[in-house]
């Protein structure tokens, strides 16, 4: 018979559902999309690139100043 407590999960359990929340969440909420550079024709995109901090935020940017100068 049910005590009428929630069950009490082990910290294990926890960290697995957070986990599969998080999973739920980046595949509702996020796209992944590769580009593929070639190493001795891009050297100089890819130094530029590893010089950032963060390359997606980096990227983000200069698509929305370039979508900023077209709408003008």
């Amino acid at each position: 018979m049910p005590s009428g407590r929630p069950k009490t999960l082990s910290k294990k359990q926890r960290a697995i559902n957070d986990q599969a929340s998080r999973e739920r969440w980046r595949k509702a909420n996020t796209k992944i999309v590769n580009v593929r550079f070639r190493i001795e024709e891009d050297k100089d995109v890819l130094a530029k690139l590893d010089s950032v901090d963060n390359k997606a935020d980096y990227i983000r940017q200069l698509i929305l100043e370039d979508i900023k100068k077209v709408e003008e």
